[in-house]
């Protein structure tokens, strides 16, 4: 474990995510059941919505983790129009003073999350597919425990 502080705040964040997380997963397992068990109460819609906002919140979180750390480490942070993407290819990257804070695999699923959130924002909620939504959702699940222990991986090289 580092005894930089910035770890701190990023510790602090990632439990967070972490709780996000869960509630994401429990939300998207009752309505599931309740699709199974009551289809006349289950509605797509909210279950849809639903989704997009945890998942949209949920990857926001993730780059406030990044965010955080590529201002305090590397002393900058991108900004402007692409400050999003320019964020993903800066930490991903390797400098003289640390090690890449995640990994490629971390980065290319960042990247699908950044291109369905951009979507979101642009749109209705309503308007997205519901195979969009639950495969965000999938690749989400999917990379978080990736993303966790990048993050951890991180920290110990670094500290």
């Amino acid at each position: 474990m580092s005894a930089h502080p910035v770890f701190l705040i990023v510790r602090a964040k990632l439990a967070d995510v972490a709780s996000a997380l869960e509630h994401m997963n429990q939300v998207h397992a009752q309505q599931l059941a309740l699709r199974a068990l009551h289809p006349n109460l289950y509605s797509s819609a909210v279950h849809v919505e639903s989704l997009v906002t945890n998942v949209q919140g949920i990857y926001t979180q993730l780059e406030s983790v990044l965010k955080t750390l590529a201002g305090t480490i590397d002393g900058y942070a991108p900004s402007g129009e692409a400050w999003h993407r320019d964020l993903l290819l800066q930490v991903s990257a390797v400098s003289e003073n640390r090690p890449g804070m995640i990994g490629s695999a971390t980065t290319e699923s960042l990247t699908e999350l950044l291109k369905f959130r951009h979507a979101v924002r642009h749109s209705y909620p309503s308007a997205l597919r519901q195979e969009d939504v639950f495969r965000n959702v999938a690749l989400l699940q999917q990379i978080a425990p990736v993303f966790l222990s990048d993050m951890k991986s991180f920290e110990a090289d670094f500290g």
